[in-house]
């Protein structure tokens, strides 16, 4: 349950018609089989936090390694983070996943150490989702693959933001067959894949537009 500590947060959540987007980061790098770990809900643009948006808004659940899915709460944390804990009772990859409003942040937690594996998908309708995963290392190349309604998106314009040690950089790829992405990891850091997906919808004659966002955040070591 969110303290008093959430009633003084700014919710800027009219800032979405601006590109603001949520994502999901880890506490640290990986986890240990009966403990907790945490990860934070984030609100702003590029990795860079502007406010918040109100928690009532907001649902969260968890994606086990054997894929039962757990629902989450979501906690008051820092001035511009929500907190979401979650028990780690065996050794793989779990998924963490927010849904707010037309937009789906995911992040993938690593309980236990030198992981490699298939991580579960979340069943969101914009998903960006990889074949393998690990604990990525400074000159990686990392596969991803965005799909809509299960269905790989080709020439889908992704934006890739990174933070660490060497500063700031954003660049734009595009998904190429099957809706494959493949990023280089030149330096460690914090890196976030930001899709978006414009459809169109006919109501009464009127033509509107539906802008669906997916996140993923992951960190890369030396």
């Amino acid at each position: 349950m969110l303290d008093k500590r959430d009633t003084t947060k700014s919710d800027t959540a009219n800032l979405m018609a601006f590109d603001h987007e949520c994502w999901l980061e880890l506490a640290g790098t990986h986890g240990h089989v009966g403990g907790e770990f945490e990860a934070r809900f984030k609100w702003g643009h590029n990795m860079q936090t502007d406010g918040l948006v109100a928690a009532a808004g907001i649902k969260t659940w968890l994606v086990t390694p054997a894929g039962e899915a757990k629902e989450l709460a979501l906690a008051a944390g820092g001035p511009e983070h929500y907190v979401i804990r979650f028990p780690t009772s065996a050794e793989g990859f779990y998924k963490v996943v927010a849904i707010f409003c037309n937009q789906f942040a995911q992040v993938l937690a690593p309980i236990g150490h030198d992981l490699q594996g298939v991580p579960r998908k979340a069943g969101v309708p914009l998903e960006i989702g990889a074949p393998t995963w690990k604990q990525w290392k400074a000159g990686d190349e990392i596969n991803l693959q965005l799909q809509f309604n299960g269905e790989p998106l080709e020439e889908a314009a992704v934006d890739v933001v990174f933070q660490g040690p060497e500063g700031r950089r954003n660049w734009r790829e595009m998904t190429g067959a099957n809706g494959g992405i493949a990023i280089t990891a030149r330096y460690p850091g914090y890196y976030l894949i930001v899709a978006r997906h414009r459809v169109q919808e006919k109501e009464k004659g009127v033509y509107d537009e539906t802008v669906f966002t997916a996140t993923f955040w992951f960190i890369v070591t030396k």
